[in-house]
């Protein structure tokens, strides 16, 4: 009889030690879950960073390098203009191929734009909808500010691209005229025609010029934002 009683009374205690143990591994289930979860989160929020900045990075390669072939354009083209060149129709040659590759690649160039436009706009959704997340009031101001910051940067880029591309729509028509009269005469006669023409060409260029820097200003703080890195020279 006493065995049994001691039986019963250590299969009771085994099974409050389960029941006990099970209340314990249920409670526990909740912060592990939540963390798992919160893992993850800034895990898809990393990647999306790493996306933007892809699309930014290629982006700012565009235009860098069509800044460099309208640089090498407008060396030749003044040359002419200003009679410096030895050879103007072989430098007319030279020129009127950098301007087809320029115009060829204008539409890739939106294109890369386009596309970082378009990741920004998934990025701040995602952005937002994350900011619900977060249990900590602190952290949660300092995310939205973060959030309003990044924000307010690509919105002035955007502003920033919208007038850029008209004024090189304006520029790139100017230029590819010009380049067309002079493809039919480079007399000195047709060349003194240009000079007034000239100097608007160049006046525009510099235009864009100072638009671009004021965009790779913006995409140069993006960039640490989202890597903590400066741009990649």
């Amino acid at each position: 009889m006493r065995a049994r009683r001691t039986d019963l009374c250590c299969w009771r205690a085994a099974s409050t030690m389960v029941v006990a143990m099970a209340l314990m591994a249920g409670l526990a289930a909740g912060p592990v879950l939540a963390q798992e979860a919160t893992a993850s989160a800034a895990r898809d929020a990393s990647k999306d960073a790493a996306d933007l900045q892809k699309k930014a990075d290629a982006a700012k390669k565009s235009v860098e390098e069509t800044r460099t072939q309208l640089n090498e354009a407008l060396g030749l083209y003044n040359g002419i203009v200003q009679g410096q060149e030895k050879d103007p129709r072989n430098a007319h040659k030279k020129l009127a191929k950098i301007l087809d590759g320029v115009v060829t690649k204008r539409a890739s160039n939106a294109g890369a734009w386009d596309q970082m436009q378009a990741k920004s706009v998934d990025f701040f959704k995602a952005w937002e909808a994350e900011l619900g997340t977060i249990s900590t009031e602190s952290i949660r101001q300092v995310s939205q500010q973060r959030l309003d910051a990044a924000r307010g940067r690509y919105e002035k880029m955007s502003t920033s691209l919208t007038a850029a591309r008209e004024e090189y729509t304006k520029f790139l028509t100017n230029f590819q005229d010009q380049v067309t009269l002079m493809g039919r005469d480079l007399s000195p006669e047709a060349i003194a025609g240009l000079q007034a023409p000239a100097t608007e060409l160049n006046a525009q260029a510099e235009a864009l010029k100072a638009r671009a820097a004021e965009m790779m200003t913006v995409a140069a703080e993006n960039r640490v934002a989202l890597t903590g890195q400066a741009p990649k020279k």
